[in-house]
Order: structure tokens, then sequence, then C-alpha cells
């Protein structure tokens, strides 16, 4: 008789499969809440994606909270940053395909989207020309606080693997960001990335557009005792 393995490997993981972290869930979920901007650094294979979701999930249950998790990993432009950005902003707080093709004409108009379905799957789909202009992309970074204020509610934005825009002409890009996402007053932002000396630089160096953008949260292995009696429930 086959039985089948009680663990997940190599994927995210929430609910039964999600163990430990309660405490770092609690703080960052409140802090995040609170208004207060997140840095999370974590090695690769300590649970850094799974944690996020989780987080994401509570937070989600609050009725004056929308959340969006947005992964940067393998982006190759700033033209795919932007897409990604503003998909995971409308696609997560206007789920409506009525509401979200008046969302995008009422915030977007400088960034020419057009609304698609592919296999069942709404997506947005930016139309530049050779590349996005720095109105366009400012446009997009001021994105999440105009969807907060149309949806009247706090927006929470989970960036993972952030530091992937260090190879999008990185030190001018972050500049850029940076002097919007200073001034969004009903969003708070966790950027977190498993290549953590590329973050420490990022949001460390007293010469990055980042510097002190944060409260810096980590993650370590889960204790022993903690992670046996986990490994114990699934038999």
């Amino acid at each position: 008789m086959m039985v089948k393995n009680p663990f997940k490997y190599g994927e995210p993981v929430t609910g039964e499969d999600f163990t430990d972290r309660e405490n770092e869930c609690k703080e960052i979920a409140h802090d995040l809440y609170s208004g207060q901007n997140i840095i999370l650094y974590s090695p690769r294979r300590l649970g850094k994606t799974s944690l996020i979701i989780e987080i994401e999930k509570r937070l989600k249950r609050t009725p004056d909270v929308c959340t969006c998790y947005i992964d940067l990993f393998g982006i190759l432009s700033q033209e795919e940053l932007a897409e990604r950005i503003v998909n995971g902003i409308m696609l997560s707080t206007y789920p409506i395909r009525t509401a979200l093709e008046k969302a995008v004409n009422v915030l977007l108009k400088l960034v020419p989207v057009k609304v698609a379905v592919m296999r069942g799957e709404t997506r947005l789909e930016l139309i530049f020309g050779r590349k996005a202009s720095q109105p366009q992309l400012e446009e997009t970074f001021n994105l999440p606080e105009k969807a907060a204020l149309n949806k009247k509610k706090h927006l929470i934005v989970f960036f993972d693997e952030f530091q992937e825009i260090n190879s999008l002409n990185g030190v001018k890009l972050e500049k850029l960001m940076r002097s919007k996402f200073q001034h969004h007053k009903n969003v708070s932002y966790l950027f977190a990335g498993s290549k953590v000396s590329i973050l420490r630089e990022m949001f460390e160096d007293g010469r990055r557009a980042f510097y002190k953008f944060g409260k810096i949260a980590t993650i370590k292995n889960i204790p022993k005792n903690d992670f046996f009696k986990f490994i114990k429930t699934k038999f």
C-alpha cells in the first residue's frame, strides 16, 4: 500500500502545513497594519514566501485592509516591473472585472492598459512604446496610494525578491520608487528577498535611496523542539 508523504517540499505552504513562526507572523502583521514598512531578510529555504503568504492571509481577513503580493523574481526590464505592479495592485483590489475596467480608466491615465482574458484568467497588458517613460513609471509607483484612497482601505503590498530591481538600473530606479513610496500615507510595504547581502546594501547603506525606509526583520531556523512537535502531528 502506498503511503502519502505528509510533508510538502519545494513550494510555499499555509494552514496545517505551516509551522511555528507564530511570533514572526503576529509581530510583522501588527507592524504592517499599524503603517510600519518592513524589510524581511531570509536566506533561501527558510520559508520566507510561506511566511509572507500566511501573513497576507491573516491580514486579508481584516475588513479595512486590502493586500497585494507581487513576486519580482526573474524580472528583466522596467516595463515588466511596471506590469507586475499594475497587475498585482489592480487584480487584488478589484477582483470583479467590471469594477476593474472602471478603476483602470480612473487610476491610470498615462499607462496604456488592455484588459485581457487568457485561459479564463484576467490579466492587464501594459502597452508601452520602446520603453516606459519616467512619467509612466511615476504613475505606476503612485498606483498603490491611489488604489488605497479609491477603495477607502489600508493597502499592504508584499514585494517578494525585491532585490531583483537592482539589475534594472537599480540606483536610479530606487530613487524614483522611494520618492513616491515615502508619500504614501495609506499603504504599508514589506520588502523581502533571499539575496540578503544585496538587500542589506539597498536598505542599510546610507548612500542608497531606501536607507532606513522600514523596520528590519529576519527569519532564523525553526527551533528543533518546535519542529519536532510539528513533525509528530503528521503521524
